[in-house]
């Protein structure tokens, strides 16, 4: 006994039509031909049908040279990933940036944590700067300026820390007396 649900028996003339016509449409329409093709292939492996067959013997022929080419085009774009490296490592030891191999690796690094565009010279160039001068230690100040600029008379500190305000306007006194009583002088 077929199976009743994969079987056209007891269907109508007009449902065995309806699915011929579907069946039709779809080989017949470029954009489903293949993927209709496929799912026949798919449920009777043995069907045979030519352009699927064709199809996938000549893909399964071609795949070992597809994958050699991406394999000679992946080895070219690292050689010329480690010529242009060795191109800006010579430029820039040249250019006194980095000493060594190590210098450069670590610089590199260095760009790539900190945001600077490692793939260029320029890049390289601004990450040293930076690098240098994040690392460079500030010049002290001299002790001897800061002393005297500081420094006051015993009596004076006494009365500077006894009133500060006071002991301002006091000065500004002294100086505005100093200012007048020399005026005069300038003048003669």
């Amino acid at each position: 006994m077929p199976n009743e649900e994969h079987s056209l028996e007891g269907q109508s003339a007009e449902q065995v039509a309806a699915l011929a016509q579907m069946s039709d449409d779809l080989l017949r329409n470029p954009e489903t031909r293949g993927p209709f093709q496929r799912l026949l292939k798919k449920h009777n492996p043995k069907l045979a049908l030519p352009e699927i067959d064709t199809e996938d013997r000549v893909t399964e022929a071609v795949k070992p040279l597809v994958k050699k080419i991406e394999e000679i085009e992946g080895r070219t774009v690292v050689n010329a990933a480690q010529e242009t490296a060795n191109t800006m490592f010579e430029n820039l030891r040249e250019s006194g940036v980095v000493k060594t191999r190590k210098d450069f690796g670590e610089l590199v690094k260095y760009a790539n944590d900190n945001g600077f565009q490692a793939s260029s010279e320029k890049g390289l160039t601004n990450a040293s700067l930076h690098r240098a001068e994040e690392t460079r230690v500030a010049e002290p100040t001299p002790q001897s300026a800061a002393s005297s600029f500081f420094k006051k008379p015993d009596e004076d500190a006494k009365n500077f820390m006894k009133d500060p305000t006071g002991y301002a306007r006091q000065k500004a006194t002294q100086v505005m007396d100093e200012i007048i009583k020399n005026r005069g002088r300038a003048a003669a």
